[in-house]
């Protein structure tokens, strides 16, 4: 089975959740990163700098609001009650649709013309 042809844009996605995971939880995902690294110098260039930068902080923003909902759910999981408002819980998980919508844009526009 051949692998898929990944583009520029899901490499650079990949490399930007990597980094977070090795912040956020250690070693562990440092070869992979590696590998990807080095398969993937040049890959971004001139005004797709920029894309590659705001992939990065949505993925981040993502991050960030994933651990919001996570402790959600484990407040439900010890409390009667949760605070905060379960409306807040439902405007994090637009949010999150939302950025992902806006992660899939620049993965695309990164990937370019592929057909």
């Amino acid at each position: 089975m051949r692998a898929p042809p990944y583009g520029p844009g899901d490499v650079i996605d990949r490399l930007s959740v990597l980094t977070l995971k090795i912040y956020h939880k250690g070693e562990r995902y440092e070869r992979e990163f590696a590998v990807l690294t080095r398969n993937a110098k040049g890959i971004v260039e001139g005004p797709d700098r920029l894309d590659a930068l705001a992939l990065a902080a949505i993925n981040g923003e993502l991050w960030g609001h994933e651990d919001q909902i996570r402790r959600f759910r484990e407040q439900l999981k010890t409390e009667d009650r949760m605070d905060p408002d379960p409306r807040d819980v439902a405007r994090i998980a637009i949010e999150i649709q939302e950025l992902n919508d806006r992660r899939q844009e620049l993965v695309t526009r990164l990937n370019g013309d592929r057909s």
